[in-house]
C-alpha cells in the first residue's frame, strides 16, 4: 500500500492549503494549526482517499470542532475551579474582580509564567511538582509564580496583599 506520491502532496498543498484555512477560521481560533493536523493526517493516509478534497475538508472541520469542544470544556473547568478556590487577591469592596477580565490579564502573561501559576492554582500543584514537571528549579518556580501573580494584579489593578512578606513586594514592584 502506497500513500499519496510527494509531488502529489505538495500540489494539494499549494492548491487546496489557502481555501482549508479560511474554511478553519469561520470554526475555530487556530486554522492554521487544524489544516497543518489535516495534511499530516492525510499525508499518512494508507490508502488515500477518493476524494482528497471532500476528505481534507472533513477533516478540517472535525478536528476544528473537536478543538472548539475541548476548549470549551477547559474553560469551563478552569471557570468552575476558579470559583470552588478561595481568593487569590486581596478583597476589597473598591475593586471587584471579574472573571473575564482574570482570563484575559491570565492570557497577556507570558507563557512560561502563565503555566506555573496555572499549574499552582488550578492544577493545586506543589513548587516541588511544577520544578519537575519545567524543568525549573524550586526557587525559580516560586520566584515566576510571584512575579506572574504581580503581573496579573498589576493588569488587573489588585493591590499587594499586605501579608506578603516586604522582600517580595519590593523585588516584584514594578516601577
Amino acid at each position: 500500500m502506497r500513500g499519496i506520491a510527494p509531488e502529489e502532496f505538495a500540489r494539494i498543498i499549494a492548491d487546496l492549503s489557502p481555501a482549508l484555512v479560511l474554511y478553519a477560521r469561520s470554526l475555530c481560533d487556530e486554522p492554521e494549526d487544524m489544516v497543518q493536523e489535516a495534511l499530516l493526517k492525510l499525508f499518512q493516509q494508507h490508502p488515500p482517499p477518493e476524494n482528497t478534497r471532500a476528505w481534507l475538508y472533513r477533516c478540517v472541520r472535525n478536528l476544528a470542532l473537536n478543538n472548539r469542544r475541548a476548549r470549551a470544556r477547559r474553560k469551563h473547568h478552569q471557570s468552575t475551579l476558579g470559583e470552588q478556590k478561595s481568593a487569590w487577591f486581596v478583597p476589597s469592596s473598591e475593586i471587584e474582580l471579574d472573571q473575564q477580565a482574570a482570563a484575559n490579564s491570565l492570557e497577556k502573561l507570558p507563557h512560561d509564567l502563565r503555566e506555573i501559576i496555572c499549574a499552582r492554582l488550578w492544577g493545586e500543584l506543589t513548587y516541588a511538582e511544577i520544578a519537575e514537571l519545567t524543568g525549573l528549579s524550586i526557587p525559580t518556580v516560586f520566584r515566576r509564580y510571584e512575579e506572574g501573580l504581580q503581573q496579573l494584579r498589576t493588569l488587573l489593578g489588585a493591590p499587594w496583599p499586605e501579608k506578603t512578606p516586604k522582600i517580595l513586594r519590593s523585588n516584584f514592584r514594578q516601577s
